[in-house]
């Protein structure tokens, strides 16, 4: 699990650095992953547009709380 974390931050941290033009959708009912990954979007390329998505039901708190950050 632990790599599995580490591997999906690392690559996004690395998209989303790049000078790309895109759209990324970042599925993780981990709350430790999506707080980091609200952390990296916030120092990602501007060309990259970067949406929340979750299975319904899972992470519900976590919905509610990108909700009222105005997260996409």
């Amino acid at each position: 699990f632990d790599k599995t974390t580490e591997n999906y931050l690392t690559n996004f941290q690395k998209i989303t650095q790049q000078n790309l033009k895109g759209e990324i959708f970042v599925a993780s009912h981990n709350e430790s992953a999506v707080l980091t990954l609200l952390d990296l979007k916030s120092k990602a390329s501007p060309s990259i547009r970067i949406n929340f998505a979750q299975l319904f039901g899972l992470g519900d708190h976590l919905t509610f709380m990108l909700k009222s950050r105005r997260e996409n």
